[in-house]
């Protein structure tokens, strides 16, 4: 019995700081005014050497566009990319993924709308909303 509880309270503890570190990964939506307290992707989300070939090149080609997108809208000086990360400020990825395909799937006449536009002028108006509706999880 005792080794059994030994056993449990160490893969307990392990699940604990596997869960502490994970959430330690989690990228957070910041204002940033300086290079240094931008929080880019590491080169170790370029290489990914444990995926195959394929998926690593249809990642980094994804990551690409996106990165192009960012730059498009950044050079025309789009509002709603200037207020993106104040608006969105303590968001996650994967709220903010749930967020878009939420956004998508309920208004299926947004189908067609480019998803960077659905991120800077969408996401920041409905999570404003949802802090509106709801007041005391605003501090999230």
């Amino acid at each position: 019995m005792f080794k059994r509880s030994c056993v449990l309270f160490l893969l307990m503890l392990l699940l604990a700081l596997f869960a502490y570190a994970v959430e330690e990964e989690r990228a957070t939506i910041r204002p940033t005014k300086k290079l240094e307290e931008a929080r880019l992707l590491t080169a170790e989300f370029w290489h990914l050497p444990e995926l195959d070939s394929l998926t690593r090149n249809r990642m980094q080609v994804y990551y690409l566009y996106g990165f192009l997108d960012a730059h498009s809208l950044w050079q025309i000086k789009s509002p709603g990319m200037k207020t993106f990360s104040e608006n969105c400020k303590g968001m996650d990825i994967s709220e903010l993924l749930h967020m878009m395909n939420d956004l998508y799937k309920s208004n299926p006449d947004m189908q067609m709308v480019k998803p960077a536009f659905m991120l800077s002028m969408w996401v920041p108006a409905l999570k404003q909303a949802i802090e509106r509706e709801s007041p005391d999880t605003s501090g999230n």
